[in-house]
């Protein structure tokens, strides 16, 4: 066993030993236990190379599933790292997980960035980084993120592919034609560069050999002949049929993460008759005079579902800047419309949503949300 190898094994003895890494974090459920890493790197680790995925979102977990499922035979470990655990985040990480070699649920309830959970979660990262067998690809969507460097700066000849991130691959204000992570404090930025060296959001952009994108006939911001794109369906409506839509109307409502919404949600709830809300996966608050949609799937799995129970019902989805409406408008029976409110500016910062949407023949629907 050479040295490298030795200062490992004291390092991660350290790590369990007295906890330093699971001080904030009581509720992963030892699904960031690194043992068996341990034993990959002291004892296999001329074996068969892994392919990493990275993941933040439940979309970006589907899309992972689809490109595992593209290299039968081969190892994957998935990382996903999320400020949200519910029942859909456990759903879709266990169906994940039943799929690849390893996987892994960072829980950071209060964010990578306070500073009383960044260093401590950077250098876990880093550690866990150097464990690991050879990585051969190493695949991600948030281009942004700090924490994904650890892992590229410690294999930096590992081929890179990129996937997408909802409407932020669609719009050029995009976070992913960014320079430099945003890492807050000159304490947190200088632990940063130590553990991720010189690489940055350009880097990771520049480095992607592949990009995998979900939406067809959309110009793609990785989309800039550096690269090969590849287009990868997510949701298969294939086998569905469009019915007579006789069976009545079901109206919903896509909810959104920002408390800031829950107001003027509920005004375009009552405004267009709106029956059901189907919360945000990170969504924490309740709309009045709507009923919520409680189910561990995502709306387009739902939907799916439920063309399947009633072929004949009509459903109508609304939107202010979900990019779900772009995965469902070609759904069978579904009917999509964003919503506009009245009082936005011209200048307002959703105007390139409202663009995209305009371009992918998605009807917008002005609404009075004053009154």
């Amino acid at each position: 066993m050479g040295l490298k190898k030795v200062c490992l094994t004291v390092l991660c003895l350290i790590v369990f030993c007295f906890g330093i890494f699971y001080t904030f974090d009581r509720v992963n459920q030892g699904e960031r236990n690194a043992v068996s890493l341990l034993k990959d790197k002291l004892f296999n680790e001329e074996g068969k190379p892994v392919n990493l995925i990275f993941c933040y979102t439940i979309l970006q977990m589907k899309v992972a599933e689809r490109i595992m499922a593209q290299h039968p035979g081969e190892r994957f470990y998935v990382v996903l790292m999320s400020e949200n655990r519910n029942e859909k985040y456990d759903y879709y990480f266990n169906q994940i997980k039943d799929k690849a070699e390893r996987a892994y649920f960072f829980y950071l309830p209060y964010g990578l960035n306070k500073s009383f959970n960044f260093i401590p979660t950077m250098a876990e990262l880093k550690v866990k980084s150097m464990l690991l067998p050879k990585v051969k690809r190493i695949y991600l969507a948030s281009l942004e993120k700090v924490s994904i460097a650890a892992f590229l700066s410690t294999y930096p000849d590992a081929e890179i592919k990129t996937f997408d991130d909802g409407t932020n691959n669609l719009i050029r204000e995009s976070s992913y034609l960014g320079g430099e992570f945003a890492v807050n404090g000159a304490i947190k930025r200088n632990f940063a560069r130590m553990m991720v060296g010189d690489w940055s959001i350009a880097k990771t952009r520049n480095a992607s050999d592949e990009h995998y994108t979900i939406f067809k006939g959309l110009k793609n911001i990785m989309d800039d002949g550096r690269r090969k794109m590849t287009y990868l369906p997510l949701f298969d409506a294939s086998e569905l049929k469009a019915g007579d839509e006789t069976g009545g109307t079901v109206r919903i409502l896509l909810g959104s993460p920002d408390k800031e919404m829950k107001e003027i949600s509920e005004k375009a709830a009552k405004n267009f008759n709106i029956q059901y809300v189907a919360p945000h996966p990170r969504q924490t608050y309740g709309l009045s005079g709507v009923t919520a949609l409680n189910s561990p799937y995502v709306i387009e799995d739902y939907i799916l579902r439920e063309i399947k129970k009633n072929p004949h019902t009509r459903y109508e989805i609304y939107t202010f800047f979900s990019g779900a409406a772009l995965t469902m408008k070609d759904f069978p029976n579904v009917h999509v419309y964003a919503l506009k409110p009245a009082s936005l500016p011209e200048d307002y910062w959703l105007k390139p949503v409202y663009a995209l949407f305009r371009q992918a023949d998605i009807p917008i629907l002005t609404f009075d949300d004053k009154n």
